[in-house]
């Protein structure tokens, strides 16, 4: 690991654990698992993640990628196009793969995204919107996740 990789990770660490001792090994450990997640792709993730489980959870999905990079292009273009924030898909996400790990179902991240771009296309066509997390959160427990890389399933 190259020297500017670490102190970046130590950065992340103190803004995110603080001098709490036990908060700073649970979060180097998470930054080192996305080691091969490119750090100028993670920044905008770790600044709106607030929680390490939420972290652990979906850094853990995008760095079990064979092409993270390429995989968090897709998900910052997908984000873009949409109406919904950076924050709105980080939480639908979280909902997503929490659903799915408790089934014992390994989605790719791919796999994830094109879900969660399913819930957002289907909210934006109503008039009124909604919240993205909820409704990921309702489309899950409605129909699940069929175990393939194709989004909906209604």
């Amino acid at each position: 690991m190259d020297t500017n990789r670490k102190i970046w990770e130590e950065n992340w660490i103190n803004v995110k654990a603080g001098d709490a001792i036990s908060m700073q090994m649970i979060w180097r450990t998470i930054l080192q698992g996305s080691r091969n997640i490119p750090t100028a792709q993670l920044n905008p993730i770790l600044k709106k993640l607030e929680k390490a489980s939420s972290a652990k959870l979906i850094l853990g999905s995008i760095s079990r990628c064979k092409e993270p990079a390429f995989v968090m292009e897709k998900l910052y273009e997908t984000i873009n196009h949409t109406s919904f924030s950076m924050e709105d898909w980080l939480n639908a996400l979280e909902v997503f793969i929490h659903h799915c790990e408790q089934k014992n179902q390994k989605p790719s991240f791919h796999a994830s995204i094109d879900y969660i771009s399913c819930c957002a296309e289907w909210l934006e066509s109503k008039q009124d919107g909604g919240d993205l997390e909820a409704k990921t959160e309702e489309m899950v427990n409605k129909f699940g996740w069929d175990g393939t890389d194709s989004g909906c399933l209604a």
